[in-house]
C-alpha cells in the first residue's frame, strides 16, 4: 500500500485520465516502459479517489505493457486484479476483456489449456454485455483469440472459419484488429499452399498496423513477410533483410519475445542459404532469449535449429544432444495440455524434431521410444496406454506374432521389426517420388480393371518387406502392422512377400496406431452372452426422411439405398445365433447408439463420408431423428464420445471408414481410430469404397467364421483368401479394403441360445416318456 500511496502522490500532478490516455497511446506505439509507469500511476490515483472502474481499466493497460514486454507473471497479476474489480463493479465488459487478456498471457507462455479455458469462459459471458456495440466487439475479440489458439495448435480449418466470420461480420473491425485478423489469415493461406496470396494479405495487414501506429503488430507481420520470401519463394536475401528490419524494430521497442521470433526466422533463412555460422549465431541468441523469457515454444525451435546446424557441420553427437533437449521441452509442453481436443494436432509441426532424431539414431531401444513418442499420442491418452520399454514389449508378444512398426522420414524410411525373442531394424533411402509410389500402389489395388496391379505394387513391397527375419520364420502366423504417413492407405496383406505369394497367404494381418496399443488384449476369456442378453446391434440402410427446410449438412451427398445391407445384417444375426437388435430403414437412428447401453458386437451397414481436410466433418449416415430431416449424421467427434467400454467388435461396413486426414504426430483421423478411442477392442473398417453386394458377402463369411470360434484376424484372413482364390474376385479391389485394427487374436463372445436350455428339458421329458412306456410293458 505504501508503494501505491507514493505513486498516487506523484500522479496528483497530472489528472489520472490524462495518464491513462497517454499510457494507451504509448502501448500502441510500443513504448512499454513509459506506458507501464503511466498506467500504474493512473491506477494508484483512481484507487485513491475510489474510482474502481477506471482503476481496473488502468490495470488492464499496465498488464498490456507488461505482456508486450514479456513480463508474464506481472501481466497476469495486473489482469487478475482488473478482473476482480470488474466482478465487484458488475462490469461484464471488463470481465470479458480481462479473461481474454489472461488467456493471452497463458497463450504466450505456451499454457494452451489454461488459455483455452479463459477464452471459453469469456465467450460464455459475452451475452451479458448490455451495450450491443461493445457486445459485438468483445465477441469478435474472443473469437479472434480462439482462432489464434486453434491456428497455433494446427487446427487450421477451424481457425480459418473463425477468421472468415470476423472479416464478414456486420460490425467493421477497427484498423488494428482488422490487421491482426488479416495477418492470421495470411498465415493460414501460406499454410494451405498459397504463398503469393499470403504475401498480399500480410502487406495489407502491415499497412493497417502502420496506420494504427502499432509497432508490435507491424514487427510480427514483417516476420511473416520474411517467411514467405525466404521459405516459400526462396528469396533468402530479401528474407534476411526483412527479418533484420523486424529485429531492429523489436529491439527498439523492447519487445524481447518478438525479437526472439525474428532471430529464429532469420536463422532459418540463413540456414537454408548455407550460411551456417550466421545461422547458428541467431539460433543461439534465440535460445538464450527464450530461456530468459521462459518461452517454451521458441525454446524448442531454437534448439531444433541448433541441432540442424550442428548436423550440417558433421557434429552428430552435439546434434543428438540438442534434439533430446528439444523433445524434452515439447513433451513438457504437451503434458500441460489437459484438453484432449487441443492436443489432437499439437505434434503436427513438431514431428520434424522427432524425425531428425530418428534419422540419426541407430539403437533399436531408442528408436522404439522415439517412434512411440511421435504417433497416436492422443489416442494413447484416451486409452491410458503408455509407451513401453522395447524389451518389455518383446516379452509381451506371443511367440507366433511379429510387429512391423514403420516410419517415413524426409530422406529415409525405417521398419522396426519385433518378435517375442528379438528385434531389429531395416532402413532404405526415400527418393522424391516415394509418396507417388505409395499413391500409385493404392490406386492399382482399388481399381479392379488394373491387371497390372502386382507389377505396380512389387517395387514398393521390395522396399517395405524383404530382408525382415520374422517374415521367413515358420513360427510366425500373425503380423501386426503399425503404418506411418501414406502407408496407412495400403492393405499390407495384398503386398507380395515372394514372387507369387501375398502376405495374406502366409499371415493373419492386423493393424495398430502404435505399439503401445497393439497388445491391449483382455486377460479374461471371451465372455458368455446369455439368451436374454443382446449380442448384436446392427444398423442398416438408413431411410431418408422428407426433404424439406430442416437441417442439411453441407457435405451431404445423394445417397443410394443399400438393399443388400438389410440382407447383410439379417444374415449376420442368423450366423451369430444370439439375441440381436436390428435397426433398419427409418429405425437406424443415432439416438439408439448414444444411449450408452450397447451390445458387445456393433455392426453399421450404411454410408460414410471421410473428409480429408477436416476430420470434424467426417460422418456416418443414419436415419433422421425428426420428420423434417433428410438424414442424420454421426460425426467423427461424436464417435469419440460413445461409451463402448467392453465392446468386443465394432464393424463399420461402409466406404472409406479407415480413411481420413493424416495428422502428423497422430496418424489418420479415421473412424477406426475413433471407435478404438471410445473403448471398442477391435474395429473393422474399409480403406476404399466396395460394392454393396460384395461387402455383404464378405461380412457374412467373416461373421460365420467368428461364430465358429475363429480369432478375429484369422476369420478376416480366411474370408479374404476365399475371395482371392476365386478368379472372379481375386483382385484386391474386392477383398483387401476391409482391415482390422486393435485386438486381433481374441474371439467374439460366445452366445448361448434358448435351445441350450430347451434341449435338456426335451431330453428329460423324453426320458420320462420312455420310462413310463417301459413301466407299462413291465
Amino acid at each position: 500500500m505504501l508503494c501505491f500511496a507514493l505513486l498516487a502522490a506523484a500522479a496528483a500532478q497530472e489528472p489520472p485520465a490524462n495518464l491513462l490516455r497517454q499510457a494507451l497511446a504509448d502501448v500502441g506505439a510500443g513504448h512499454y516502459p513509459a506506458a507501464l509507469r503511466e498506467a500504474t500511476s493512473a491506477a494508484a490515483a483512481f484507487q485513491h479517489s475510489g474510482d474502481h472502474v477506471n482503476e481496473g481499466r488502468a490495470l488492464r493497460v499496465a498488464g498490456l505493457a507488461q505482456l508486450y514486454s514479456s513480463q508474464y507473471p506481472l501481466a497476469l497479476a495486473s489482469f487478475t486484479g482488473a478482473f476482480r474489480i470488474a466482478q465487484e463493479t458488475h462490469d461484464t465488459d471488463g470481465e470479458v476483456t480481462c479473461l481474454n487478456n489472461i488467456g493471452t498471457v497463458f497463450y504466450f507462455q505456451g499454457h494452451y489449456s489454461d488459455a483455452f479455458e479463459r477464452y471459453r469462459e469469456a465467450m460464455r459471458r459475452v451475452n451479458g454485455i448490455v451495450d450491443s456495440n461493445r457486445r459485438a466487439s468483445r465477441r469478435q475479440l474472443t473469437t479472434a483469440n480462439m482462432a489464434i489458439l486453434y491456428q497455433t495448435l494446427g487446427q487450421f480449418e477451424r481457425a480459418l472459419d473463425l477468421y472468415s466470420g470476423l472479416l464478414e461480420s456486420t460490425r467493421e473491425l477497427p484498423p488494428q484488429e482488422q490487421a491482426q485478423v488479416l495477418a492470421n489469415v495470411g498465415a493460414l493461406r501460406r499454410r494451405l499452399g498459397d504463398p503469393q496470396k499470403a504475401l498480399d494479405t500480410y502487406r495489407q495487414a502491415q499497412a493497417l498496423y502502420r496506420r494504427a501506429a502499432h509497432r508490435d503488430g507491424e514487427i510480427a507481420v514483417l516476420n511473416n513477410i520474411g517467411i514467405v520470401q525466404g521459405l516459400d519463394l526462396r528469396d533468402y536475401a530479401a528474407a534476411a533483410r526483412t527479418f533484420s528490419k523486424a529485429l531492429e524494430l523489436a529491439q527498439a521497442s523492447g519487445d524481447r519475445s518478438v525479437a526472439v521470433q525474428s532471430l529464429l526466422y532469420r536463422g532459418e533463412a540463413l540456414y537454408r542459404s548455407g550460411q551456417l555460422d550466421a545461422s547458428a549465431a541467431d539460433f543461439a541468441a534465440a535460445e538464450a532469449g527464450a530461456q530468459a523469457l521462459g518461452a517454451s515454444e521458441e525454446l524448442w525451435k531454437a534448439l531444433y535449429g541448433l541441432a540442424r546446424t550442428a548436423r550440417a557441420r558433421g557434429q552428430d553427437t552435439a546434434s543428438a544432444a540438442l534434439l533430446k533437449r528439444a523433445i524434452a521441452v515439447i513433451e513438457s509442453m504437451r503434458a500441460g495440455l489437459a484438453v484432449s481436443s487441443l492436443r489432437s494436432e499439437f505434434l503436427a509441426d513438431k514431428r520434424d524434431v522427432y524425425d531428425l532424431s530418428i534419422e540419426q539414431t541407430k539403437d533399436a531401444d531408442e528408436l522404439f521410444h522415439l517412434m512411440e513418442q511421435s504417433r497416436a499420442r492422443n489416442l494413447k491418452d484416451r486409452r491410458r496406454s503408455s509407451v513401453q520399454d522395447l524389451r518389455a514389449f518383446e516379452r509381451s508378444l506371443p511367440a507366433d506374432t511379429a510387429v512391423l512398426e514403420y516410419w517415413l522420414g524426409p530422406s529415409s524410411g525405417l521398419v522396426l521389426w519385433i518378435t517375442s525373442s528379438e528385434a531389429g531394424t531395416k532402413r532404405w533411402g526415400i527418393a522424391g517420388q516415394a509418396g507417388t509410389d505409395i499413391a500409385n500402389a493404392a490406386r492399382a489395388m482399388t481399381d479392379a480393371s488394373r491387371r497390372d496391379w502386382r507389377t505396380t505394387v512389387r517395387p514398393l513391397a521390395t522396399e517395405l518387406l524383404p530382408d525382415i527375419p520374422p517374415l521367413s520364420n515358420a513360427r510366425i502366423h500373425h503380423v501386426i502392422v503399425i503404418p506411418d504417413g501414406g502407408l496407412s492407405a495400403l492393405p499390407f496383406e495384398a503386398l507380395p512377400i515372394k514372387a507369387a505369394e501375398l502376405m495374406v497367404e502366409r499371415f493373419a494381418v492386423s493393424y495398430s496406431p502404435s505399439a503401445a496399443l497393439a497388445l491391449e488384449q483382455s486377460t479374461q476369456a471371451s465372455r458368455i452372452v446369455w439368451p436374454w442378453q443382446t449380442e448384436l446391434q446392427a444398423f442398416a440402410d438408413p431411410a431418408p426422411g422428407p426433404r424439406s427446410a430442416g437441417f442439411q449438412y453441407a457435405a451431404a451427398r445423394s445417397w443410394p439405398r443399400l438393399t443388400e445391407a438389410r440382407t447383410e445384417v439379417a444374415g449376420i444375426a442368423r450366423e451369430l445365433g444370439g439375441k440381436a437388435g436390428l435397426f433398419v430403414g427409418d429405425r437406424a437412428r443415432k439416438d439408439i447408439l448414444k444411449t450408452g447401453h450397447l451390445a458387445p458386437i456393433l455392426h453399421l451397414a450404411t454410408h460414410a463420408y471421410a473428409d480429408m481436410q477436416d476430420p470434424g466433418r467426417s460422418y456416418i449416415l443414419l436415419a433422421p431423428a425428426k420428420p423434417d430431416q433428410a438424414f442424420d449424421y454421426l460425426f467423427l467427434s461424436e464417435v469419440y464420445d460413445l461409451h463402448l467400454d467392453g465392446m468386443s467388435l465394432a464393424t463399420v461396413s461402409a466406404c472409406e471408414t479407415d480413411a481420413g486426414k493424416t495428422v502428423r504426430g497422430e496418424g489418420v483421423e479415421s473412424f477406426s481410430r475413433a471407435f478404438l478411442a471410445a473403448g471398442a477392442r477391435s474395429v473393422v473398417t474399409s480403406l476404399w469404397p466396395v460394392g454393396d453386394r460384395t461387402t455383404a458377402q464378405i461380412m457374412l463369411r467373416f461373421y460365420a467364421r467368428l461364430a465358429k470360434g475363429a480369432p478375429k484376424a484369422e476369420a478376416l484372413r480366411q474370408t479374404k483368401l476365399e475371395f482371392l482364390r476365386n478368379p472372379a474376385s481375386s483382385h484386391p479391389a474386392y477383398w483387401a479394403a476391409f482391415v482390422l485394427n486393435g485386438d486381433a487374436n481374441s474371439r467374439i463372445p460366445f452366445a448361448i441360445g434358448w435351445v441350450w436350455f430347451a434341449a435338456p428339458a426335451i431330453l428329460l421329458i423324453g426320458a420320462l416318456v420312455l420310462l413310463r412306456r417301459r413301466a407299462k410293458t413291465a
